[in-house]
C-alpha cells in the first residue's frame, strides 16, 4: 500500500515538472533562437513532400558480363581450391568411431535422466467401462 501511495506521488511530481518545463518551451518566442538556427531554417524547402526531380535516378552498373563471369569462374576456381586442401577432408570415419560416438551419445543421456528429478508413480488407472446403449 506504501509503495504503491509512493509511487502515484512520484508519478505526479513527475508529471509536474515535466508540465513545468514544457510550459517554458512552449514560450520561447520564434526570435529569440540562435542565428545559425535561422539560416539552417531558411536553407530547407518548407514544402511537404520533396521535388520528384531531386530523387536520383537508377545507377547502371559499371561491369559487363564478361567481368561478372570472370568473378563467378574466380570464385568457383578458390572453391575448388579449397575443397582440395588437406585441412578441408573429413576424417574416415571407422566402426571405431561410430562405436565410441554412440557410447558418448549414451553417456550424454544417462547423465541427463539422471540429473532430472524423479518423477511420482500414480498407479496405474483403469478405463470406466463403457455402457451399452
Amino acid at each position: 500500500m506504501f509503495r504503491t501511495a509512493a509511487l502515484q506521488i512520484a508519478a505526479l511530481s513527475l508529471f509536474a515538472a515535466a508540465s513545468a518545463c514544457g510550459g517554458k518551451v512552449a514560450t520561447v518566442a520564434p526570435s529569440e533562437t540562435p542565428a545559425w538556427f535561422q539560416q539552417k531554417l531558411a536553407a530547407i524547402p518548407q514544402t511537404a513532400y520533396p521535388e520528384l526531380s531531386a530523387v536520383p535516378e537508377a545507377a547502371a552498373s559499371t561491369r559487363t558480363d564478361a567481368q561478372y563471369r570472370a568473378l563467378e569462374r574466380d570464385l568457383w576456381n578458390e572453391r575448388a581450391r579449397i575443397q582440395a586442401s588437406q585441412r578441408s577432408e573429413q576424417p574416415p570415419e571407422s566402426a571405431a568411431t561410430a562405436a565410441s560416438a554412440d557410447q558418448f551419445e549414451r553417456e550424454v543421456r544417462a547423465r541427463i535422466d539422471n540429473s532430472r528429478p524423479p518423477e511420482e508413480t500414480a498407479p496405474p488407472v483403469a478405463p470406466a467401462p463403457i455402457a451399452p446403449r
